[in-house]
């Protein structure tokens, strides 16, 4: 489970982070550390965020796991560590 950011938490983003945020993958909220960082089930949420604050997703991600950063036809980022069973490097 990838650990992000809040938008908030960044210094040239106005407001406060809130104490928790949705999950669409997990269909609940989750909790928020006093740092601004949470972890979320699948990479969709962490896009969702990222676009709803007009800021670039790598700002958000704290893991230092290497992800698969191929967009699928869906327009999601797979999000997979690599090496990612699905996509190999270069097919993006």
């Amino acid at each position: 489970m990838p650990t992000l950011r809040h938008p908030r938490a960044l210094d040239d983003v106005p407001g406060h982070p809130p104490r928790t945020v949705p999950s669409a993958a997990v269909g609940e909220r989750v909790t928020v550390d006093d740092a601004g960082e949470f972890e979320v089930a699948e990479a969709s949420d962490a896009r969702d965020l990222a676009d709803a604050y007009g800021v670039e997703l790598e700002r958000l991600v704290v893991d230092d796991a290497e992800t698969c950063d191929t967009v699928k036809s869906d327009g999601e980022v797979c999000g997979r560590e690599l090496p990612c069973p699905y996509h190999s490097e270069g097919d993006e």
